[in-house]
């Protein structure tokens, strides 16, 4: 819960390239198989948001897209807002 407190309040800050070094850094210590944590799924939202930001449309894509291997992704609006 810190650590994507302290990512939010960087994306905030428009601090967009360290919230995603420290985003790559959460991400990286789920264990594997990462896809199985339901840590995951707010990882890929906000790598996608992240990416979005920082004008990296594909980037941003892939990880709005990956975020729908996930039950809660289903119906959410922001989602398929930031997909089209």
């Amino acid at each position: 819960e810190f650590l994507c407190e302290e990512i939010n309040d960087l994306i905030e800050l428009t601090k967009y390239s360290e919230a995603l070094k420290l985003c790559e850094e959460g991400y990286s210590i789920l264990p594997e198989p990462n896809d199985n944590w339901d840590a995951s799924f707010w990882f890929y939202v906000t790598f996608g948001d992240i990416y979005f930001f920082l004008r990296d449309f594909e980037k941003s894509f892939e990880n709005f897209t990956r975020s729908f291997i996930f039950e809660e992704a289903l119906g959410k609006p922001y989602l398929h807002l930031r997909l089209g």
